[in-house]
C-alpha cells in the first residue's frame, strides 16, 4: 500500500464505533499524525509484495467436523448504584446454568472442562446494552452463526465482536462458534474474556480446563 506524498498532511484515523447506550463514547478521531519524509530510514522488516501461499492445511476443515457438545455463555453486567452513572460496574461472562460471578484472579478453578481432540459449539449472547468482544486464548474458532442466521466464513478467528442488546428485542444478540480443541498444543487452562480491557479487568473473564484426550473425567 502506498502512502501519501511528501509534504501532504495525513493522519491515522479510527472509525466511530457505536458501543451502545451503556458503552463509552468512541467517536471517529485521529490516532496519529503521519509525517512523510523522503530521507526516512527503511523499516527493519517488510512484507513481500506478493507473498507465497501457505497452502491448505492437512487436517479436516473445522466447518466439516460435527461438535460433540453445545454450550451457551452470556455477557452481563451490574452497576453498583443504578441511579449514579459514574458508580462502578461489575462485568460477568457466565456459562448458562451457572450463577454470574466476577472473575477471581486468585482462583484457578475452571468454569468449564473440555477434552483435547474434540470440537464443541458455543453460543455467546450479549445481554447488556453495550458492545462486547469475545476472545479465547490458545485455540481458534469458526463463526457459524450471527444473531441466529447462518454464517459461512472461510477463515478462523480467536476474537469476535457481539453487538449490544437494545433492551426491546426478545432475543439477545449472539454468535455461534465452532470451537477447535484438536490442536496438539491445545492443553491446560485457557482463559476466555471480553477483549475490552476495562470489562476484562472488571470481572468479565472465565477459565476453560482442556484436559488430555482420553482422560476419564467427563467434560462439564
Amino acid at each position: 500500500m502506498n502512502g501519501p506524498a511528501e509534504g501532504v498532511a495525513a493522519s491515522l484515523v479510527t472509525r466511530g464505533v457505536d458501543t451502545g447506550p451503556l458503552g463509552e463514547n468512541d467517536p471517529r478521531r485521529a490516532l496519529a499524525i503521519l509525517q512523510i519524509s523522503a530521507d526516512a530510514p527503511m523499516t527493519r522488516a517488510a512484507l513481500d509484495a506478493n507473498p507465497r501461499s501457505l497452502g491448505v492445511g492437512k487436517g479436516v476443515w473445522l466447518g466439516s467436523v460435527a461438535p460433540v457438545r453445545q454450550r451457551k455463555l452470556y455477557f452481563s453486567e451490574k452497576q453498583e448504584n443504578s441511579s449514579d452513572p459514574n458508580s462502578p460496574t461489575t462485568f460477568f461472562v457466565t456459562v448458562e446454568g451457572q450463577t454470574p460471578k466476577a472473575f477471581d484472579p486468585e482462583s484457578i478453578a475452571p468454569n468449564m472442562v473440555a477434552q483435547q481432540g474434540t470440537v464443541e459449539e458455543w453460543t455467546i449472547e450479549n445481554r447488556t446494552q453495550e458492545f462486547h468482544t469475545f476472545h479465547i486464548h490458545g485455540i481458534h474458532f469458526l463463526m457459524t452463526g450471527w444473531n441466529g442466521r447462518k454464517a459461512d466464513e472461510p477463515f478462523l478467528r480467536d476474537t469476535v465482536n457481539i453487538e449490544y442488546w437494545d433492551a426491546k428485542s426478545v432475543k439477545y444478540p449472539s454468535v455461534t462458534l465452532r470451537m477447535d480443541f484438536r490442536g496438539a498444543n491445545a492443553m491446560g487452562i485457557l482463559p476466555y474474556h471480553c477483549h475490552l480491557l476495562e470489562h476484562q479487568d472488571g470481572g468479565m473473564m472465565g477459565l476453560l480446563l482442556l484436559e488430555p484426550a482420553g482422560k476419564n473425567s467427563a467434560a462439564r
